[in-house]
C-alpha cells in the first residue's frame, strides 16, 4: 500500500516532501500545514518560496518547490491549488480535484526520486468529509505507487 495513516504532527514524518495547500488566485491564503511550516521558517526563506510558485496557480494543479533551506527532513514541498476562498466550484468536483492535484503532486515526487512524501488530511478547505477525502488520498496514492504518501492527523 502506498498510504500509510498515522496520528500525530505531519512534521514529525521522516520524509523527502510535504504537501502544502493554497488558493491558487491567492497563494497566501494557505492551509494550516502551510501556516506551519511558514513559522519553521525564516522570513527570508518563506518569501523566497512563496515567490517560487509562480502565481497564479491554476485550481486543480500542483507546483513543486525546492526549500531553500530544509525544514526537518523536508526538502521540497508540493503546493496544491484546491481552496477556494473567492471562487467556489460545484461541490461535487472538490474529491476529483483534490485526487486530481495529489496525482500530480506524488508523480512529481516520483521524477524526482523522492520515496516519502507527508501530508495532512486534505479536505478542500474543510469543504468534504474525512472519509471523502480519505478515499481520494488514497485512490491517488495507488496511482503512483513508487512514493509512499504518509497521512498524519492529530
Amino acid at each position: 500500500m502506498t498510504l500509510i495513516e498515522e496520528r500525530g504532527d505531519v512534521f514529525d514524518v521522516d520524509a523527502e516532501g510535504l504537501i502544502l495547500t493554497v488558493d491558487g488566485d491567492h497563494p497566501r491564503m494557505m492551509g494550516n500545514v502551510a501556516h506551519k511550516l511558514q513559522r519553521r521558517m525564516t522570513d527570508d526563506a518563506w518569501e523566497d518560496l512563496v515567490d517560487d510558485l509562480d502565481s497564479p496557480i491554476p485550481w486543480g494543479t500542483a507546483r513543486h518547490v525546492e526549500l531553500p533551506e530544509p525544514v526537518g527532513t523536508f526538502k521540497h514541498v508540493f503546493v496544491l491549488s484546491m481552496l477556494d476562498h473567492v471562487n467556489s466550484p460545484p461541490r461535487a468536483s472538490r474529491p476529483d480535484v483534490l485526487r486530481s492535484c495529489l496525482i500530480k503532486a506524488l508523480t512529481m515526487a516520483a521524477k524526482l526520486g523522492l520515496t516519502r512524501v507527508a501530508s495532512g488530511m486534505l479536505r478542500c478547505g474543510w469543504r468534504i468529509d474525512e472519509t471523502m477525502a480519505l478515499a481520494a488520498m488514497r485512490s491517488a496514492a495507488e496511482e503512483v505507487p513508487k512514493v509512499t504518501l504518509i497521512l498524519r492527523s492529530l
